[in-house]
């Protein structure tokens, strides 16, 4: 298993900033995460997306979507094969890449996008990098004030250690998943 992840950052949309009020979808292996709308003809999200992907030979759909008062109309696509994607463990200033009006399917299953658009979306897509064992214990020094550890579990050969962190200040948890091999 790699862990995906994915910042949704900023668009530069061709027309009137009044007309346009948008959000992007990500879709990989039947999941489907989606930004918050931003008005304008140049939206700027800045949202991150983590999935777990077991199957390097599929591809990231991106679309980009116009909210309307009745219903939603697409602006554009762009599907990015999974293994042209980067591996780091530092975020990227992220590559701008082309809105296109239609998908191509072979075997039911989106292989690429065609017919272009004016419209382009920045993003940085990498898989983060496996630890070692020996560099996670490093890495992580959880505070035993607001951390916890849970118990490490082997599963095929790949280590997976969560750690939950509270952060009281904001309310809400954080939940921050290291894999390593």
């Amino acid at each position: 298993m790699s862990l995906l992840c994915v910042r949704v950052k900023e668009a530069k949309l061709q027309g009137s900033p009044d007309k346009f009020n948008t959000y992007v979808t990500l879709k990989v292996q039947n999941v489907k995460s989606t930004t918050v709308a931003v008005r304008g003809d140049q939206p700027c999200w800045e949202q991150d997306f983590m999935f777990e992907i077991s199957r390097l030979d599929l591809g990231l759909t991106v679309e980009m979507w116009n909210k309307g008062l009745i219903w939603d109309t697409m602006v554009g696509t762009v599907w990015i094969p999974l293994n042209t994607i980067r591996q780091s463990d530092e975020e990227g200033p992220g590559e701008w890449s082309a809105l296109e009006a239609e998908v191509l399917m072979k075997d039911d299953e989106i292989c690429g996008t065609k017919n272009p658009t004016p419209h382009k979306i920045l993003l940085d897509a990498r898989f983060e990098l496996p630890f070692a064992p020996e560099e996670a214990a490093d890495a992580v020094k959880p505070d035993p004030g607001w951390a916890r550890d849970f118990k490490c579990e082997h599963l095929r050969h790949l280590w997976v250690l969560y750690i939950f962190c509270n952060f009281e200040d904001r309310g809400r948890f954080y939940f921050c998943c290291m894999l390593y091999s």
